[in-house]
């Protein structure tokens, strides 16, 4: 096995989350976790999940059901530790219902964010968007010929 490339720490409640997880999802988990540590396997990075910014958070995908998630971040470690970055798992739960997510959010004290409030752009460009055509439709309406191609036989007629 490898020398671990990154420390670890854990929320203490995401230690619970690993143990009470169903037996072969707790088993994807620890491999995921020692391919992290060992900087071989790097998760998704997470943008607003379920209304809670988690851009600082990223995720792993436990199983080929695609149903269970682990939720860490990757940040520099302690100014004690042997190492330059940490792991931190911060959740490791199901995907129904943004569960892990939201479990992440509230372990990091997030707040949810409200959606963005439409502003004259915004309401113009929704109305720009409705009204134009759609690139595919454009698309079928342009003729065959190249302009390139039309300039080359300037004496052809049609």
């Amino acid at each position: 096995m490898n020398k671990p490339m990154l420390g670890f720490a854990a929320h203490p409640q995401a230690l619970g989350d690993l143990q009470r997880l169903p037996p072969h999802i707790r088993e994807f988990a620890v491999r995921a976790l020692d391919a992290l540590v060992r900087d071989v396997r790097h998760g998704t990075r997470l943008g607003d999940r379920g209304g809670y910014d988690l851009t600082d958070c990223r995720r792993l995908v436990l199983d080929e059901d695609r149903a269970w998630r682990l939720v860490y971040q990757d940040r520099p470690a302690p100014a004690d530790s042997p190492y330059r970055r940490e792991v931190v798992l911060v959740a490791v739960g199901a995907r129904q219902d943004h569960a892990a997510y939201n479990t992440a959010a509230q372990r990091l004290g997030r707040d949810r964010t409200p959606p963005p409030e439409p502003g004259p752009i915004g309401r113009r460009a929704t109305a720009a968007r409705v009204r134009s055509t759609p690139a595919r439709a454009v698309a079928s309406v342009v003729p065959s010929t190249t302009p390139t191609a039309a300039r080359a036989n300037p004496g052809r007629s049609r």
